[in-house]
């Protein structure tokens, strides 16, 4: 039995996903306040974890280099955790949970898992149920016999970056990690003149590499900010 009572939980990315993993987080914890949780993700999204009251250290996955690789390869080995939860369900997550050599590694039956072969790496597969992430990744840690469970979920309150407008307005993210996710760039044009009959402005929120697949729209004011898609 490890002698460190410490919890692994990987959740690498993206945005929405680490959002509906925090109150897995916040359960892990106060069901079992006496352990030291450590989240592994990656260095984009750590501005998502930072503060967090629940989460004692961010161990930031960074593939840039030999270099930081070695460095997270240490953090990792020295977490000692006795457990061990892969949120992220794929094969290469499931391996860093393995990596880290806890007791146990908690993950998603391969049912459910986003890639099935990942729960090969398991010591312990859940079947979880129910259609919303937060529901699921709950059940993952009450697999583990986490008792106070909640929906909690502590978001940082940031720093400004950028200006937005005095008056009504409304901020969308025109971009995702999956071009499959985005709607038409055409149908911010429309909106925009829509919400602009009603006296709202409409905002996008637009990473600096993609300025220019927007500089044609018209009606919209366009930010830059360091969370704005993945």
């Amino acid at each position: 039995m490890n002698s460190n009572r410490a919890i692994l939980l990987i959740r690498l990315s993206a945005m929405g996903d680490i959002l509906h993993t925090l109150p897995a987080a916040t359960t892990l914890k106060k069901s079992f306040p006496d352990r030291k949780l450590i989240w592994v993700v990656a260095p984009r999204w750590r501005p998502l974890l930072e503060g967090n009251p629940y989460i004692d250290e961010i161990i930031p996955f960074d593939r840039t280099g030999f270099g930081s690789l070695k460095q997270f390869w240490n953090r990792l080995r020295r977490a000692r955790a006795e457990w061990a939860f892969d949120f992220q369900g794929l094969v290469y997550s499931a391996l860093l949970g393995r990596a880290a050599r806890p007791d146990v590694v908690f993950g998603f039956d391969k049912s459910v898992a986003r890639e099935p072969l990942a729960s090969l790496f398991y010591s312990k597969r859940v079947p979880v149920k129910g259609p919303h992430r937060v529901e699921r990744n709950v059940q993952l840690a009450e697999a583990a016999g986490a008792r106070v469970l909640t929906r909690e979920a502590w978001i940082p309150a940031g720093t400004p970056e950028g200006t937005l407008p005095a008056g009504p307005f409304v901020l969308a993210s025109p971009f995702a990690g999956w071009r499959g996710k985005e709607w038409p760039l055409e149908r911010y044009e429309e909106l925009s003149q829509r919400l602009n009959s009603k006296g709202i402005e409409l905002v996008l929120n637009v990473p600096a590499g993609d300025l220019h697949a927007v500089a044609g729209l018209r009606n919209v004011r366009v930010r830059s900010s360091s969370l704005s898609f993945d």
